[in-house]
């Protein structure tokens, strides 16, 4: 599954935050303190004092849950607004030797994963091999790359390896559901598509709702596979889920290759809008407030079908 993309990777570095505030791992207090302090450094204008603020709270906090972001921010700074490269990377180095903290390394890592892939596929596949030579016990940082590899159709022996080891250390369905999926993919890119399909069905077994993504890969390892009829059924349902155009087209063409007369095609449009009905969930009642100050109230009565346009003027 896709991870291996600078705004995921700052969706991650969002939830560390999140996620950790909510572990209550640290006392109240103190985790209070450490957000409060990292609120501060965020807001230092000066790329160089804020780089010098993070130092200092990894110093000063080696046990934070927090100090894997200090890092990721640090990283971040010296890429996107220092721009200096080989400072960065003499940085990432010196953190990868120095660090014991698994997580704090496996950011690091992935930054520097995407400063090489800029220069080579082959010197990006230099981490990844030493990510296996010297493990890092962190489960997604090797689903990054190997699912990043997977996607580029490179390093296809590299990026299995790495899925393996990303599975090896999954430790919850979620994570499990996501790196088998990668697995699932990097086998349909070696055009292995009975495997890629025993993977990516584990996959969706094990989502609690698998994803558009996951499901697409499905389907096409189901064609690679020669199993038209489970294509066939993986495109309709992501269809229920959405009109997405490469459905659209797929099930247009398994159609006109089984012959599917008009009436045929109007009938499968319209279970295909029931489907979608039935797997609509209830819209909950909510307030907004209006351009003129008011408040618009919406309790929406069971089994109506209701749309609401919120860019009409009237």
């Amino acid at each position: 599954m896709k991870s291996g993309l600078w705004i995921l990777f700052a969706v991650i570095v969002v939830a560390i935050i999140v996620g950790i505030a909510l572990k209550n791992r640290v006392g109240p207090v103190e985790e209070a303190d450490e957000i409060a302090r990292l609120t501060e450094i965020d807001e230092i204008e000066d790329s160089e004092a804020k780089i010098a603020a993070y130092k200092v709270f990894i110093a000063e906090s080696p046990e934070s849950e927090f100090k894997p972001r200090a890092y990721s921010m640090i990283s971040r700074e010296l890429l996107r607004a220092v721009k200096d490269t080989a400072r960065f990377v003499d940085f990432a180095r010196e953190t990868i030797e120095t660090e014991d903290d698994a997580e704090s390394k496996a950011y690091t890592y992935y930054y520097l994963y995407r400063v090489e892939l800029e220069t080579s596929v082959e010197a990006a596949s230099l981490i990844g091999k030493e990510l296996l030579e010297k493990p890092v016990e962190v489960g997604w940082i090797y689903n990054a790359i190997g699912y990043g590899f997977a996607d580029r159709g490179e390093k296809l022996d590299l990026a299995l390896a790495m899925c393996d080891k990303a599975i090896e250390l999954a430790d919850n369905r979620s994570d499990s559901a996501s790196y088998i999926d990668s697995r699932g993919w990097v086998y349909y890119k070696k055009g292995m598509y009975e495997e890629a399909v025993t993977n990516l069905e584990t996959s969706v077994a094990l989502a609690e709702e698998p994803s558009e993504e996951v499901l697409q890969h499905l389907a096409y390892a189901s064609l690679g596979a020669g199993d038209d009829d489970k294509a066939f059924d993986t495109f309709k349902r992501i269809l229920v889920m959405g009109e997405y155009d490469y459905a659209r087209a797929s099930i247009d063409s398994l159609m006109d290759v089984r012959g599917y007369s008009a009436g045929e095609i109007a009938a499968f449009d319209r279970s295909l809008w029931d489907a979608r009905l039935a797997a609509a969930q209830p819209a909950a009642a909510f307030d907004l407030p209006t351009l003129d100050g008011e408040s618009y109230a919406f309790d929406p009565a069971g089994g109506t079908v209701v749309i609401i346009n919120f860019l009409s003027p009237t």
